[in-house]
């Protein structure tokens, strides 16, 4: 028996959603770390969220840094629990898109729901842990000397 599912599209948001969060892959999530450690915050004011290849970085939008090719995410008031890319809406009600989610992937804490092709990527950002500039650095590091 297969999981009911919602065919789910996505269009242009305007206006666009206030950055919350910050969220790459591969060869960009390392060019964000590594300007994000380059940048002059607080330890603790960025908290990260992280794998052997993704990465998210959650704070205010002044805190996180630009990198081509990552998805900036904001929070969208009906789903306060998930972030959502600042530029795109899904073509069903947010909160109903949320429920769905995490019926479906059993997730309680918050987390970040983003097209990725014809599907979507659900990262849980429950374990976000605040960050310092030096911790990322080491982060950036660490996936250097990997390659």
């Amino acid at each position: 028996m297969s999981a009911p599912s919602i065919p789910v599209g996505w269009g242009p948001r305007e206006p666009p959603l206030g950055i919350a969060a910050v969220a790459a892959w591969g060869d960009c999530a390392t060019e964000l770390a590594s300007r994000a450690a380059a940048r002059q915050f607080r330890d603790g004011a960025v908290a990260v969220v992280a794998s052997e290849d993704a990465l998210v970085l959650i704070g205010s939008g002044e805190d996180l840094p630009w990198a081509d090719g990552a998805v900036y995410l904001g929070r969208d008031p009906a789903a306060a629990g998930m972030l959502l890319p600042t530029i795109l809406v899904p073509s069903v009600p947010v909160d109903l898109l949320e429920r769905a989610v995490r019926k479906r992937f059993a997730v309680t804490g918050p987390i970040a729901v983003i097209p990725r092709g014809p599907t979507v990527e659900v990262l849980p950002l429950g374990e976000a842990r605040g960050v310092g500039v030096a911790d990322l650095a080491r982060w950036v590091a660490k996936r250097q000397a990997a390659t």
